[in-house]
């Protein structure tokens, strides 16, 4: 499990988070909605440790693993082929693999009286767990599977990945989160890249994936059948829904008429407070009363309405009509 904790984050006088917590658990399918601008690839970078965060901010345990895909990335490929590329997914899971392994044989030799035991065994326990489900020795099978459901052919096995555009290099780092199998994917527009039969076999792919996943995308059909919750970014809070991205915006319009409702109410009675004040600030009779209501405007927690109620409106006066010929 995953913690956020008082999360706070401000870029001059914006507030991208403001004290947001919130949990992540094993099974959750979380889709992040907000306006451009609400911090919804900030929030997947501070989770996944590429943006610091302060310390004690966002925990999670040892075994709960996170991989990252952002929607853009720029790297320096070598000469592997684009199999041995896929292969380098597995590089950890074997080194775990090779401690375990050791461990197992210290264990054997070991007196039930060293002061190591308690922590070998402990270790033990946390390989073992980070090793489930990796499944390291039907490597090929699994790079074959995920490779090919991406869109890739079997001739593409041995070609150098220096040969790939960006589009297919995008689907080689989607590949190659998937074959590692964390506790958490965090994905920022992963389907930008897909045609059709990779994006319905990604679809497949996830609604069976054994573990946590975090989506960021502008293809809601695609959220709605992948995610089970939503989380919305909005004015620098985190607020939590049930259901997919359509459950979201059914709830959302019905929170927003209360939110509103209650705007409103605030903004007549502030209106009516702030009338008072200018009408009696000169008369002394009333100065006891001005003052009291001055105060109570000032320590008033003023409302603010969700950012995708803000909008902009625009006028243009019409034009003169202009004389002469213009075209013929």
């Amino acid at each position: 499990m995953l913690n956020i904790s008082n999360l706070s984050l401000q870029y001059g006088s914006k507030h991208i988070f403001r004290d947001v917590s919130s949990q992540v658990h094993p099974d959750d399918r979380i889709g992040l909605a907000g306006v451009n601008g609400t911090g919804k690839s900030t929030l997947m970078k501070l989770i996944s440790g590429s943006l610091e965060s302060d310390p004690g901010v966002i925990n999670r345990a040892s075994w709960f693993t996170v991989a990252y895909l952002p929607q853009e990335i720029s790297i320096e490929l070598g000469q592997r082929s684009l199999f041995e590329e896929a292969e380098n997914a597995f590089e950890e899971a074997l080194q775990q693999q090779q401690e375990f392994d050791e461990i197992n044989q210290q264990l054997a030799n070991i007196s039930q009286d060293s002061p190591e035991l308690e922590s070998l065994l402990e270790r033990q326990g946390e390989l073992q767990h980070l090793l489930e489900g990796h499944d390291i020795f039907r490597i090929r099978p699994q790079i074959e599977r995920i490779l090919f459901g991406l869109g890739f052919s079997k001739g593409d096995m041995e070609r150098p990945v220096a040969e790939f555009s960006g589009g297919w290099i995008m689907r080689l780092l989607l590949a190659k989160l998937l074959l590692r199998k964390p506790a958490l994917l965090l994905l920022d527009e992963p389907t930008n890249h897909l045609d059709l039969d990779s994006l319905t076999w990604l679809e497949e792919f996830l609604q069976q994936y054994q573990g946590a996943m975090m989506i960021i995308s502008h293809d809601l059909s695609f959220l709605d059948r992948v995610t089970t919750k939503t989380w919305e970014l909005s004015l620098g809070r985190l607020t939590s829904y049930k259901g997919n991205y359509s459950k979201y915006l059914v709830d959302k319009a019905q929170r927003m008429e209360l939110e509103r409702a209650a705007y409103d109410n605030q903004q007549a009675m502030i209106k009516q407070e702030e009338q008072f004040i200018i009408r009696f600030r000169a008369k002394s009779t009333k100065a006891k009363q001005v003052q009291s209501r001055v105060k109570q405007l000032d320590k008033l927690v003023r409302l603010e309405l969700s950012e995708s109620e803000r909008t902009i409106h625009f006028s243009f006066p019409p034009a003169k009509a202009q004389a002469g010929i213009f075209l013929s």
